[in-house]
């Protein structure tokens, strides 16, 4: 159900059924359930790449498709990655439609500490906002400054390691 404009009301207009439902109970509706789609990162598998450019994530799971009503879109992940070389930095970008958010670094990153191989949560969020109302596709991509980059998924059998992320889209 999608969110309409309320209509203008005239003094000594009637109230009808089906101005109250249109206008009050649809968009509550609406408001209250607006467009969503998210994923848990709970697969057979680890993500990982040695990407230098940005590639898919997850070219599947992690594209998102979401038909808004013009309102601002906002996109969220939150995920554990473990950098296998010491100061090497991952970098995070989304694409709507196929175009870049983020520049050369894309939308987000961390970087690795001294040491290779730790653990670090990432979350990050970006609010897209000036969308006409449409249907988008939203995808994850990312790139590595040096090494192996692995995202956990969930149930991927990584001992200690058995972290769910999500990536998520909606209209808010």
């Amino acid at each position: 159900m999608t969110y309409t404009a309320p209509k203008t009301w005239s003094t000594g207009e009637a109230l009808t059924a089906a101005d109250l439902n249109a206008n009050v109970r649809d968009n509550v509706t609406a408001l209250k359930s607006p467009p969503t789609d998210t994923y848990i990162l709970d697969g057979g598998t680890n993500y990982s790449t040695t990407s230098a450019t940005f590639v898919d994530v997850d070219a599947t799971n992690l594209e998102l498709e979401i038909t808004t009503t013009g309102g601002d879109i906002l996109v969220w992940l939150n995920a554990s990655v473990q950098i296998g070389a010491a100061s090497a930095a991952v970098y995070l970008e989304i694409l709507v439609n196929t175009v870049p958010q983020g520049g050369q670094s894309g939308i987000a990153g961390v970087l690795a500490a001294a040491s290779p191989n730790t653990v670090h949560h990432f979350g990050m969020t970006r609010l897209l906002t000036g969308l006409p109302a449409a249907t988008y596709t939203i995808k994850l991509q990312w790139r590595v400054s040096a090494g192996t980059v692995l995202m956990f998924n969930g149930d991927a059998g990584t001992v200690a390691h058995d972290i769910e992320g999500q990536f998520g889209i909606r209209e808010i």
